[in-house]
């Protein structure tokens, strides 16, 4: 399973509990079978790109997220199996009937003769589709008449269906039926969708502890067509485009620090952990080492987490402020290395982190170290 971060918190608990259920049972049956969770990594989350970087919300013009989040990491996980075993099977639950796209792109990978796939982008990887040929009635017809062999309740994932259609998702009986399952679980923040039919559908359905998040969303979206809170240009200069239209480059800092600050309150309106302390530290050190358009030498993640949520809550501030400084000071301590020539040697890569070339960078080092070693002298 892959977790973008960002995965509906109803969903995501019921693949968790899943997951938790398979792996229980594969070990009391001594089954080989192996639970995995794959994760994007830091420097590809979504709050990391937005509030961090000032990237715009995904559109389908500019859809940066897909990839970072989901075909990524589980790419890097497929890779790594292929390395050790040579070669691997994916068993995808891809079904001809869910659209004509998906029809197509599964007949134009057939191997004639086999019932197996080759993949669109990784080598050595087959795929397998049984139930590629299977109507959605047919799913639940199957899921209802089979129990789980790992003890999984699949009247519930009816119902979470069933809600994500509002409540109206009735058993079939005839082809003029509208059946359960059309609904698509995606990230809770995804802008590139007009309406979330499924957060609505969950929301109106009772769920209305997701109702923040779903504001959130929507704030988001038309956050990015606010003029005043998007650079002039892009990061890589244009400010003009071949139409002869203005650029629109990425969220400004102070754009960035609202986004920040609505996300914390809707922590505190929901009681959710939507952003994890890794994140936040992660987007301080970006904010500080700058682009182009600036930087921020104010520890302003630290002081918005004390004005939203307060110096003591869960211990953020404090960590955020002076985490990484006391490892350096412990890691000095320990090898004898005087404090004020890491930080020194700290500041002068943070000062040219963002370039893409970092003429002089080398030299800066060595007069640093020459000019620590006269000071301090050889340790």
């Amino acid at each position: 399973s892959n977790d973008t971060m960002v995965e509906i918190p109803n969903v995501a608990g019921m693949v968790t509990d899943s997951l938790i259920k398979i792996e229980t049972a594969a070990r009391r049956k001594q089954l080989p079978i192996t639970v995995a969770q794959t994760r994007p990594e830091l420097d590809d989350t979504f709050f990391v790109n937005i509030i961090g970087r000032g990237y715009p919300s995904p559109t389908n013009r500019f859809r940066w997220c897909t990839e970072r989040m989901k075909i990524d990491p589980t790419s890097r996980y497929i890779r790594n199996l292929v390395e050790s075993n040579g070669e691997v099977i994916i068993l995808l639950g891809a079904r001809k009937s869910e659209s004509a796209s998906r029809s197509q792109a599964l007949a134009n990978r057939e191997i004639t003769g086999s019932r197996l796939r080759t993949h669109s982008t990784l080598p050595r990887c087959l795929v397998s589709t049984p139930i590629e040929d299977w109507s959605t009635n047919d799913v639940w017809a199957y899921l209802f008449q089979v129990p789980s062999p790992w003890g999984g309740n699949n009247r519930a994932l009816f119902g979470l269906y069933k809600q994500a259609e509002g409540g109206e998702c009735p058993l079939v009986v005839d082809q003029s039926t509208p059946s359960c399952g059309n609904s698509r679980f995606g990230c809770w923040t995804c802008t590139v969708v007009e309406t979330d039919k499924a957060m609505k559908g969950f929301i109106d359905s009772g769920d209305e502890k997701l109702e923040p998040l779903l504001e959130f969303r929507d704030w988001l979206k038309n956050a990015r067509e606010k003029r005043e809170w998007r650079e002039r240009s892009r990061k890589n200069g244009v400010a003009k485009l071949s139409n002869g239209e203005d650029a629109w480059g990425p969220f400004t800092m102070e754009a960035r620090q609202s986004i920040l600050r609505r996300l914390l309150e809707t922590e505190m309106e929901t009681d959710m952990r939507l952003i994890s302390v890794d994140e936040l530290l992660y987007i301080q050190r970006l904010w500080q080492q700058g682009d182009r358009f600036g930087s921020d030498t104010d520890f302003s993640v630290s002081r918005i987490l004390q004005e939203v949520k307060g110096t003591l809550m869960d211990g953020y501030a404090q960590f955020l402020e002076d985490g990484e400084d006391k490892l350096l000071r412990d890691i000095c301590k320990r090898n004898g290395v005087p404090l004020e020539t890491m930080e020194r040697l700290r500041a002068a890569e943070e000062k040219v982190a963002h370039l893409n070339r970092r003429d002089g960078i080398f030299d800066d080092l060595d007069s640093i170290l020459g000019e620590s070693i006269e000071t301090f002298g050889r340790n």
